[in-house]
């Protein structure tokens, strides 16, 4: 499976993962997921940024 597997849910609730949901094959895959993981969060955060001048 690929894409956003969970978005804006308690992470509390969230159940490990075993060896059978989750292996490695290589490291584009992973690679990928963490790029997607850190531009989700960017953009996110971009949203709810002042407009204004920057409050140092």
């Amino acid at each position: 499976m690929s894409g956003l597997e969970k978005d804006r849910i308690d992470f509390r609730a969230i159940k490990p993962i075993t060896e059978k949901e989750y292996f490695v094959g290589g490291f584009t895959a992973l690679l990928d997921a963490i790029g997607k993981a850190i531009h989700k969060i960017g953009t996110v955060q971009m949203a709810f940024m002042p407009t204004g001048p920057w409050i140092i």
